[in-house]
């Protein structure tokens, strides 16, 4: 588990599952989601820590609408 990253402009295309969310203090910006194409914040859900499971939800706060 890492945390205080940036995913900033990235791609993701054709994946089962967007991502998996095991950190916190994550910056999500302007990245392109495949099944996400509305002009809203992206919802990114995971969960903190292994166990116990926290549920923990983060923002794509500028998602793009083209790749």
């Amino acid at each position: 588990m890492s945390n205080f990253n940036k995913f900033i402009e990235n791609n993701f295309i054709s994946n089962q599952k967007d991502v998996e969310l095991y950190s916190f203090h994550n910056l999500w910006l302007r990245n392109y989601w495949d099944r996400w194409h509305i002009f809203l914040p992206k919802p990114i859900v995971g969960h903190l820590g292994r166990m116990p499971r926290i549920p923990w939800i983060n923002f794509d706060w500028m998602p793009r609408i083209m790749p």
